[in-house]
């Protein structure tokens, strides 16, 4: 290739690249020797273009164009389908389809969803390939100015008990991407603080050879504060923001439009596999979102796929302009980076603002506010043209429309040729129904998932009021959609489901798209949501292929032709190819998020019975299709019979489950899917605590096995808070505290009643838990923080501010206010990691800790636990005499017990924490700090097991009496 380059006489590396007389064969050598993943056609589309204007690209225009053609970007293969089945899919209160979509939620508000899948690299580095998956889709949200509430994640592996000997050479085991898939999505949703609240896993031998992540991202913001994606006027400066640019990530998007080959592995392993900073990203989540909701942005983007090279030229091109870059002011990792290499990286955590000339400097501030990195780095222009300089050289000089466009292909498809054939016929019936049920229920695809669920924080925020394991505490199963309650002084909601179908789609796509829009729409009617909208992940092989073409183009069919009869939009979207490897291509993998409207959240069911007696109703119609079930599987036959999609009956029968929730007649409601009948009603007795007598004479003469375990569809089995409490509060950030900030934002500690620090991530915690915090609340707060406890004054502190107050030295404070080495940790749960539970804690305080004052000792409450490190200790030469003292003193104020509120282990304490404590105060009582979140069960609604029982306060939860306690107390004291 080197004949193929000519070096510029510029002070760093820079290359024309020898175009105009270049052959197929040395055109398709470029291709892959720059790692440009374009087809020969392709690059005689490019040829033609650069001698038309006269002149030889350069390696980073070339560079470019591989980004911005790709398959991941510009879905060459797929928009011809989409634009056929899934955009003419319209409604009224969809507000914008751009990196996001954006549909209304109600008069003022709005939310926005997406996903996306990370397939690629998480089949090669499984923790850092879904990690930066969770991060990216943030970005979708937060581009479009909305605040991220909640995340899911379907998840599709080889299984898990696979030989290792029978792996194809450079295969990961799927137990090691299992574990490195689930880590990477627990530590970067928990660390920046957005609850994981749906998902699925499936295994399948299928995906032995690519795994299938997909990662999806729910956001809520105001109308009025919306921001789109592009540039708006020709003086809109371009603001670089968030994390440093690095060499990771180079040429993800062209890498990921391939097949997983042994070459392409070695490329993802050597740098294409993005590094991810959810530390970072929490806080520029809050400036992006402040900014916005100040005014001051005219446009936002994510720097996902092609970094710079895409989002600069797609921004300007929207708003109808173009655009200047100066590469010299984009802030680095490391020096020595081309031109080409800081264009196309994909580096992590950074956003694109388009700011107007006055309001930069006020951009900027709020960014150094939160510490994060801002930098101007270019400005719109009244051509359509893309012009990049380096050290005062223009490296690229591209027309943007030609540079954005992309090819689009309509390629041959057709089904596989000979068909595939399964055998029709039913096996003969089970001999022992019980045993076949129970092996059905210990099936890896309809097994419990807890063990998963609850090391992700589907709690944080204190919005989930439907959870996604529901039921008794200590026996809650598996639910079919998560509720979220986006606004405070409103009782509607929205809810969150997932459903994927490769089982129906590898018998009949269009069937298995279709059962994927019906599964989630169920899961959303289920706890009493109206579906709304939706968007897609398709997961699929090479479209370069005809058998994988036309499996794409009937799963679309399906998706749209449901969607529409439905009448629900699908505003956003993703095509993830080339899913494939030396096994073949994985199954092919519609997936689906569906949010849905709930009208008034106090009517919610969950999917556990509630109590003995109440009658069980089947709604929908139970067919012989047993083809692609869970239970053929287990008798290792199949069927090509799948279950059909009546839409007429769906959308009836919705409407009716509907009105009856809403009416109050319907207690617990399941949605028929993996196991059938059986497997529905056996999840809703574990939830419940209780059994269930069935009696299947109305399908009769139906085979039970038929009535059982049939898949068929449209079934469901029926059975911000010291302010709301008229407290004046403020967010205040530690460097207005300490000075650090400028005169008219600083604010003075003494100048507040309460001081509380909350859960979260605070300095990363990857030292120890709150040890960053602490030392800088030390080194710049120490006298004011001890006046401000001498003075009688409250200090709350939950979960990772329980940590910072052991850290500095406030809790528990034995030998003085404040002493100069903490007395106690907060160490690593017994688990080994995250868990997120609700927690039952019995009050042991006397009445002096000013924060449970209002309550009765003895008292069982429900708070939430959410950390990974919880686990209360003492110094192992001085506990007993420690702990002696705390009791004496009144300091141990809420303790974990179990449902019959006896002192408990595991799950009941979920950390393993020394003497099952849970909470502790300071020797006055006003310093007060507990592990699990009380503010997280501040409604009654945010209980776990709110379903279950009426006679409690309809509006407020257990966590109000700690808040009530104390503002109690301080409006009595000062």
């Amino acid at each position: 290739m080197d004949e193929r380059l000519r070096q510029r006489s510029a002070p760093f590396p820079l290359y024309d690249v020898l175009l105009h007389d270049a052959s197929p064969q040395q055109l398709a050598q470029l291709s892959e020797r720059m790692g440009l993943a374009l087809s020969v056609d392709e690059m005689r589309r490019i040829q033609e273009h650069f001698r038309r204007i006269g002149r030889e690209p350069t390696d980073i225009e070339l560079q470019s164009l591989g980004q911005a053609w790709s398959e991941h970007c510009c879905y060459k293969s797929s928009k011809v389908f989409l634009k056929e089945f899934i955009f003419p899919v319209q409604t009224p209160y969809v507000i914008d389809r751009g990196d996001a979509g954006v549909v209304e939620f109600d008069d003022d508000h709005a939310y926005a969803l997406r996903i996306e899948s990370h397939n690629h690299p998480s089949a090669i580095e499984p923790y850092g390939g879904a990690n930066t998956g969770i991060g990216g889709i943030l970005r979708d949200v937060l581009a479009m100015g909305a605040q991220p509430i909640a995340l899911a994640d379907p998840l599709h592996f080889g299984p898990l008990d696979y030989p290792l000997e029978k792996l194809s050479k450079g295969m990961r085991h799927p137990k090691y991407l299992f574990g490195g898939v689930v880590a990477g999505i627990r530590d970067y949703g928990n660390r920046v603080g957005i609850p994981t609240v749906a998902g699925g896993i499936v295994f399948d031998e299928g995906y032995l050879g690519n795994v299938v992540v997909n990662v999806a991202c729910v956001g809520f913001a105001k109308k009025s504060q919306l921001v789109r994606n592009r540039a708006t006027s020709v003086r809109d400066v371009f603001i670089l923001c968030g994390g440093k640019t690095g060499r990771d990530g180079i040429h993800g998007v062209t890498y990921a439009s391939g097949d997983l080959t042994a070459r392409a592995v070695h490329e993802w392993e050597t740098g294409a596999v993005q590094l991810g900073d959810p530390i970072l990203k929490e806080p520029l989540i809050h400036a992006c979102i402040e900014s916005a909701q100040s005014g001051l942005l005219a446009g936002m983007k994510d720097l996902g796929g092609g970094g710079l090279s895409c989002v600069v030229g797609e921004m300007a091109l929207a708003g109808g302009f173009g655009a200047e870059v100066d590469l010299e002011t984009v802030p680095l990792k490391e020096e020595g980076l081309a031109p080409w290499e800081i264009w196309v990286s994909e580096s992590q955590e950074r956003m694109m603002l388009a700011v107007l000339p006055e309001n930069v400097e006020r951009v900027l501030r709020i960014f150094e506010l939160y510490d994060v990195p801002a930098t101007v780095i270019g400005r719109t222009i009244p051509q359509k043209l893309c012009r990049v300089r380096y050290r005062g050289t223009v490296v690229l000089d591209m027309d943007l429309e030609f540079y954005t466009a992309g090819p689009e292909y309509t390629r041959d498809y057709g089904p596989p040729s000979p068909p595939a054939r399964t055998e029709s016929r039913l096996p003969p019936e089970p001999r022992d129904y019980r045993a076949t049920i129970l092996r059905l229920i210990a099936a890896p695809n309809i097994a419990s998932k807890e063990y998963v669920i609850r090391q992700y924080d589907h709690e944080v925020r204190a919005s989930t009021v439907i959870k996604p394991m529901q039921g008794v505490i200590g026996k809650a199963a598996h639910g079919d959609a998560s509720v979220i309650r986006p606004l405070i002084d409103s009782w509607r909601a929205l809810a969150i489901a997932t459903a994927s179908t490769s089982h129906i789609t590898s018998i009949d796509p269009f069937v298995g798209g279709a059962t994927a829009v019906d599964e989630v729409c169920r899961n959303l009617a289920a706890v009493g949501a109206r579906p709304h909208a939706l968007t897609n992940c398709l997961n699929f092989g090479n479209p370069e292929k005809p058998d994988r073409l036309w499996s794409f183009r009937e799963a679309v069919r399906g998706i749209g032709s449901t969607a529409k009869a439905l009448g629900l939009p699908i505003p956003s979207g993703n095509v993830s190819f080339y899913n494939e490897s030396v096994r073949g291509p994985c199954p092919p993998t519609p997936v689906v998020l569906g949010v849905g409207i709930v009208d008034d959240l106090r009517h919610c069911v969950t999917s556990d019975f509630k109590k003995a007696g109440d009658p069980i109703v089947l709604i929908g119609t139970t067919h012989a299709e047993l083809g692609g079930s869970e239970y053929l599987r287990l008798r290792k036959t199949g069927s090509r019979v799948v279950p059909g999609v009546d839409t007429l009956s769906l959308k009836a029968s919705i409407d009716h489950l509907q009105s009856a929730i809403q009416n109050g007649t319907v207690a617990a409601c399941h949605d028929l899917s993996h196991g059938g009948l059986a497997i529905a009603a056996a999840e809703m007795c574990l939830g419940g605590d209780l059994g269930a007598d069935l009696k299947t004479t109305a399908m009769d003469p139906m085979r039970w096995d038929v009535q059982l375990f049939a898949e068929s569809n449209g079934r469901w089995l029926v059975a911000a808070f010291f302010r709301h409490l008229g407290a004046q509060a403020e967010k205040v950030h530690l460097k207005q505290l300490t000075g650090d900030v400028p005169a008219e934002m600083q604010r003075d500690l003494h100048d507040y009643d309460i001081l509380m620090i909350p859960g979260g991530y605070a300095a990363g915690d990857y030292v120890r838990a709150g040890t960053i915090f602490a030392a800088r609340l030390r080194s710049k707060l120490s006298k004011e923080l001890i006046a401000f406890v001498r003075s009688g004054k409250p200090i709350f502190g939950v979960c990772n501010g329980f940590q910072v107050l052991v850290e500095a030295g406030l809790l528990p404070a034995l030998g003085s206010v404040m002493t100069e080495a903490p007395e106690a940790v907060l160490a690593t749960n017994d688990s080994g990691h995250y868990e997120c539970r609700p927690s039952l804690l019995k009050l042991e305080n006397g009445g002096s800790c000013s924060f449970t004052r209002g309550m009765k000792p003895g008292e069982v409450v429900t708070f939430i636990s959410a950390h990974a490190e919880g686990k209360f200790l003492l110094p192992k030469d001085r506990e007993k005499q420690m702990l002696k003292e705390l009791i004496e003193n009144d300091q141990v104020v809420f303790r974990f017990v179990d449902d019959r509120g006896q002192y408990a282990g595991f799950p009941w304490n979920p950390s393993g924490t020394t003497f099952n404590i849970a909470a502790v105060c300071n020797r006055d009582g006003n310093v007060f700090g507990v592990q699990p979140h009380p503010e997280r069960c501040f409604f009654r609604q945010l209980h776990p097991d709110w379903t279950h029982d009426g006679s409690h306060d309809p509006v407020y939860g257990d966590g109000k009496k700690i808040f009530e306690s104390v503002l109690g107390f301080v409006e009595r004291r000062f």
